[in-house]
């Protein structure tokens, strides 16, 4: 690809190859897990997609293709087959309609193999730091309750009147003063091993009301950076958490009936 005779707007795209910090890959499944094939720092990037989107640098990365087909669309493409029915032989298909059906690090083909544009993406020290960036969104996410809360959107004791035994017990403000006055620590547990045990190991007390505030998309997300998405379909006393299998962050959509806990 890199070779071709493909012509790169804007510019940058063109550096990103002369400085190796985009590299491409292909294999079966999302892009998003072919790029963390290569390690947690790279990812899918889809801004490379309608350059990969050609014919000549489809063939140029799957050499045995027979042939190119130009009539196929859908967010799975471009991709190679060697798995289309009556056609016999391998082929490269690009998305005919890109603009209707854009192009997904997510998607997944059906019997294909994608090409992905996977990027190195630069880590900082602070985002190195699990505790750190969990701290960063848990105290966003509690100033903006506690403003909800004084202007009567919400109420220490609930959600619009209903009552909320958690908010009536764990104020934000409460709870922002033990993250800034490093009284509480956000630790990643071993797989296997639950939360009472990866505290104790570390020095620490597991404290099971944080569940509770963790218990969500965006502060799952910044604990596990190389997650590619998020789900609120499942339930148990092991969640919130993260699926190394397919990179989801799980959120307990149970948390009363199936509370989360150290020992889980």
């Amino acid at each position: 690809v890199k070779g071709g005779n493909v012509t790169l707007e804007p510019l940058w795209l063109e550096e990103e190859l002369e400085s190796k910090s985009v590299v491409f890959a292909s294999g079966e499944g999302s892009c998003h897990q072919i790029c963390n094939t290569g390690g947690k720092e790279w990812m899918c990037t889809s801004e490379w997609f309608a350059h990969l989107n050609r014919c000549d640098v489809l063939r140029a990365a799957f050499p045995s293709a027979a042939n190119c087909l130009e009539h196929l669309y859908g967010r799975d493409l471009p991709a190679f087959s060697n798995n289309l029915g009556s056609l016999h032989g391998g082929y490269v298909m690009i998305n005919s309609k890109f603009a209707q059906y854009q192009s997904g690090c997510d998607a997944v083909g059906d019997h294909s193999q994608r090409i992905c544009a996977c990027r190195k993406r630069v880590v900082t020290d602070e985002e190195k730091d699990m505790n750190a960036r969990v701290s960063k969104i848990v105290i966003r996410q509690l100033q903006e309750l506690e403003i909800k809360i004084k202007k009567g959107a919400m109420n220490s004791k609930g959600v619009h009147g209903s009552m909320n035994e958690f908010w009536a017990t764990h104020a934000p403000v409460d709870l922002i003063d033990d993250i800034k006055s490093q009284r509480n620590t956000f630790i990643e547990a071993p797989r296997g091993t639950n939360c009472f045990d990866a505290c104790q190991t570390a020095g620490l007390a597991c404290q099971r009301h944080w569940f509770d505030v963790l218990n969500n998309c965006d502060a799952l997300k910044a604990a596990f950076p190389e997650h590619t998405q998020c789900s609120t379909d499942f339930y148990g006393r092991d969640l919130p958490a993260f699926r190394p299998e397919d990179t989801t962050v799980l959120v307990n959509k149970e948390p009363k009936t199936y509370a989360a806990s150290c020992g889980g």
